[in-house]
């Protein structure tokens, strides 16, 4: 027996103008089998001269989550066009909705920028350890400029740490190999500090790997945590200067190199 309705209930009719209005911004091209097996459900749905309010309401649900997600998607791909100048195929794809066009477009441009980033990184990191300050406030500084950088650029560093680990493998070894030059890099800054100096290369690069992975960490929880919240963002600069302090103390203590 088939359920009673509420007014609580989805409306079949409401559903299939929301479906009809996703397609035509694009949402059959950003997941077309999701969104054909929606439509299907619909078409289903219509030819029943009785629905429960049970198979309605998982419709609403699923559609509910697919047009969140091709909005955010949207949103995204968005923000990240607002930084490069249209060319009229790029404008053409986003005024079809070809979102996965775009982003393959936007991920090939970002793949030629992330070694100018590393570089700049690398570059900003060496002045800050360069500066006159010693022991943590030296390390906070550097915290400082690090987050700030990656603030400042949050595309590049959102799409490092989606290509490090789901990208394609030419794209993962290749930001793995930047990520070793910044530990080569970090080790040999270390080397002439009086603390550091009785540990050998091997033990260096491993200070210097520690370091990396704590950075890495707050560069993730500052792309996730609200740009806007600074007081967040100063927890987050403490905390990851707080655990690079516990790394240099316990590496000046490290005795057991030859």
């Amino acid at each position: 027996m088939a359920d009673a309705p509420s007014l609580n209930t989805p409306s079949l009719s409401a559903m299939t103008e929301q479906l009809a209005s996703l397609r035509d911004q694009g949402a059959a091209r950003f997941a077309p089998v999701r969104f054909r097996y929606l439509e299907a459900q619909a078409e289903r749905l219509g030819t029943l001269t009785r629905v429960s309010p049970t198979p309605l309401t998982r419709l609403a649900t699923a559609l509910e989550e697919f047009q969140q997600a091709f909005q955010a998607e949207s949103a995204r791909v968005d923000a990240q066009l607002a930084e490069e100048a249209l060319s009229e195929p790029v404008a053409a794809m986003r005024e079809k909705g070809d979102l996965k066009a775009l982003l393959r477009h936007l991920r090939a441009r970002q793949r030629q920028q992330d070694p100018s980033a590393f570089a700049a990184l690398h570059a900003l990191m060496r002045e800050a350890r360069a500066g006159p300050q010693p022991g943590e406030h030296q390390i906070a500084s550097s915290v400082r400029t690090f987050l700030q950088y990656v603030d400042t650029h949050r595309l590049q560093f959102q799409f490092i740490a989606k290509e490090r680990m789901s990208g394609s493998t030419a794209v993962r070894l290749g930001i793995r190999k930047e990520i070793r030059l910044w530990v080569s890099e970090l080790a040999a800054d270390l080397a002439p500090l009086p603390p550091l100096r009785a540990l050998n290369g091997d033990t260096l690069r491993l200070v210097a790997g520690l370091v990396v992975q704590t950075m890495m960490g707050a560069t993730e929880l500052l792309l996730d945590a609200d740009p806007q919240d600074h007081n967040e963002r100063a927890r987050l600069e403490s905390g990851a200067a707080k655990q690079l302090t516990l790394i240099f103390l316990g590496a000046a203590q490290w005795t057991a190199d030859p």
